[in-house]
This record gives C-alpha cells, structure tokens and sequence, in this order.
C-alpha cells in the first residue's frame, strides 16, 4: 500500500500477469516500514519447451555466481589454485551462495520448491564449462530438509543434501557411465549405492544441459538410508578425513593391518569382525571388473555404527574414470593395479590397498573371492546383460 500500512484483506487485489514469450524466473517479497521482510517467493515458468526428462529449475541472483570477486561460477580473480588448476580460480573455492531448486515432473508439473544453499562440488570436473553443484538444505534458509521422492531406485522421501552432477570425468562422453555401472550391479550385489535420476536444468531461466540428480555421498547419506543418527555415525573418506564421529576404529583396523598378516584364519576373523566382508567383496569385484583407475587410492568412503558388533562399509560412487574412458587398455592388470602400492605406473599408496592385500594373503577367502568373481562373470557381468 501506498502509506505503508498492512492491507486489510478486503482491500487487497491479487493479481498474475505472466508474459508468455520465453523462460521466466520470477522471485518476489513483501516489505513494509516497520516490519520484517517477508520471505521471498520464487516460480520458474518454463515456457514451450519439450519435457523429455524431469526439469530441476534453479536461481540465484546473479552476482552469486558471475561476479568476478565473488561468482562461485567463474574464473574470477579471488580464488585459489588446485583442483586441476596451476592458477587461481573462484570455483575451486568452497563457498556456499543462496539458492532456489524447483523439481518439475515429465507433465511440467511442480512438485517441489525450496530454498537452500550451493557450492561448486567435485575435483578436477570443476574445469568443464557446466559445473556440478551441490544443493543442501538447511534451516537458515527455511527448510532443514528436502522432502520429496526422487528416485525410482529407492523408498526414500527426505534427503539433507542432493548433487546436480555433470558426470565428472564422463562430462563430455556418455553423462551416464557412472550410473549405468550402478545401475548393472546394485540390483544384485550388497552394495550402498548412490540413487540417480537424469534431469533438465535450467539456471536462471536458462536452458543448462542434461545433469545427474544424485544423493550426496555423505553422512546424511547414511542417515536417509540407514535411518542412523549422524551422531552415531563414524564416516570417513580416503586416508582418515573424518565427516562425522571420529577415526579411532579406522585407526585400530589399520593398526592390525599393518601389524599381522591375515594367513592365519583367527587373524582373518579378527579383521571379517570389523568389516562386511560380504559387502566389500562385491565392492572390489565391482571396482576391478569395471577396470576404476581413480581408486582405490581416491574415492573411497565408508561407514560404520558406533554400536557394538557394527563393521565397515564401503559406498559405491564416483566411477567414470572407468571402462577405459581415455585410453582402453585391455591388457591392464586390475588386480594388480589395485594391490601393489607405489608402484610407478599405478602410484597407488599403500594405505589403500592395505586391506585388499592382506585379504588376498588368506587362502580360504582368496578361494571365496574367486569362486565369487567367476560366478558374477557369468550373471552379473555377462555381456548381453550389461549392455542391455
């Protein structure tokens, strides 16, 4: 109102104009002097454009991701190297801006819309022109959740943080390789899988390419799936970067790795008390057979329950350095790649093959693991049905 003053309802008048000529953001609040804003509103108006795929809508006001000092979305001339670059960017750094994601369905019909927080997310992927981000729910921004079923795969409604994925190292091949794998052996295997759903974006009302809708790999990615209170949760990525909890059982599993051969049975036991060697061992088969050249000494994360009797697991992600992406090599030794560390060729560290090596030295599970492998050769890894 023109005196500053709040409306009674009868003198209100809503209206909506909407200008139907190309893709529209609109985001809008009320404020009056005296009073609060109110919180903003946002609706993306897609406008005849083909539903192929689900559409994710996202927005944010500009100078969040093009400005030069403080884009996450640029070059810009305030980062820092890394991440696949020997001079300073904005996007390797990890700053969180405000953002709005709306979910569209194949009838063009919204289900979901809510504010939250984005950073750039990945390694080296972050130099591909169309970058991954991260979206993340939290109550400063609103909602502390994202509460809608995405994926098909999985019976799960409510989810702390998502990934718009540009499919990493496969960004300019298939934008599927690391899903299709999943999608090959979770059916089947004992595996924590990372849920997919290929999606349309739209940023800022622009048409933004084909991007992987994904579960973000993380402690709330064992609490979603697990229904697991985080605080209950050790979680920890590589070499002992702690996401949640602590890294006091990792440090006394590798203790008696580096310690004691696993030849003897009561050593082996020791160790199948600590980790699912169920599990794992259809992870390595995985990792192996799909020939993953940005591991075991990169991407790996795992889990466990801070209750008595829990064991490790290892999550299955990030596989498109896979399937020979750059340079098919048939010839490679996988199971050599993956066992024998520092080596000049596969420069693998010892830590990370620590537990594959001393698993092998058992000849009872080493038996186990072939005889296993032979049988997912002939099913699971089947060339008719990978291909299908």
């Amino acid at each position: 109102t023109t005196d500053g003053s709040p409306p009674g309802l009868e003198d209100s008048i809503y209206t909506k104009a909407i200008l139907v000529q190309e893709n529209t953001v609109l985001r809008a609040n009320l404020w009056t002097d005296g009073f609060e804003p109110g919180a903003i509103s946002t609706a993306s108006y897609i406008i005849n454009e083909p539903f192929t795929l689900p559409v994710v809508s996202v927005s944010s006001d500009p100078y969040n991701l093009w400005d030069d000092m403080d884009g996450i979305y640029v070059e810009g001339s305030n980062g820092q190297t890394g991440r696949c670059m020997d001079i300073p960017v904005n996007w390797t750094m990890d700053w969180e801006r405000p953002l709005s994601f709306e979910y569209f369905d194949l009838s063009g019909e919204r289900k979901i819309q809510i504010d939250g927080g984005t950073k750039i997310h990945g390694g080296c992927s972050r130099t591909n022109p169309m970058k991954s981000l991260a979206f993340f729910a939290r109550s400063k921004y609103g909602n502390n959740r994202i509460e809608y079923p995405f994926f098909s795969q999985k019976e799960l409604d409510s989810f702390k943080g998502l990934i718009l994925r540009n499919s990493g190292n496969d960004f300019q091949y298939t934008l599927l390789r690391d899903a299709m794998i999943q999608a090959v052996v979770c059916p089947v295997m004992d595996l924590d899988e990372q849920a997919y759903e290929p999606v349309q974006v739209f940023l800022n009302g622009e048409y933004w390419g084909i991007h992987n809708l994904r579960e973000k790999v993380n402690e709330y990615w064992v609490e979603s799936n697990y229904d697991i209170p985080v605080e209950n949760l050790d979680f920890i990525k590589n070499w002992g970067e702690v996401f949640a909890g602590n890294r006091d059982g990792l440090d006394s599993l590798n203790a008696f790795l580096w310690e004691n051969e696993l030849v003897s049975d009561a050593n082996f036991q020791q160790v199948a008390s600590w980790v699912d060697l169920e599990s794992y061992t259809d992870y390595l088969m995985t990792q192996l057979f799909f020939a993953n050249r940005d591991w075991p000494g990169n991407n790996q994360k795992y889990w466990r329950d801070r209750v008595k009797g829990s064991k490790w697991r290892f999550i299955l992600f990030d596989l498109d350095f896979t399937m020979g992406i750059y340079d098919f090599d048939p010839s490679i030794d996988m199971l050599s790649f993956a066992t024998v560390p520092d080596n000049e060729e596969w420069p693998n560290p010892a830590w990370a093959t620590l537990l594959i090596r001393r698993l092998l030295e058992n000849e009872g599970y080493k038996d186990q693991f072939v005889k296993k492998y032979l049988v997912h050769l002939n099913t699971t890894f089947e060339p008719m049905r990978v291909n299908h």
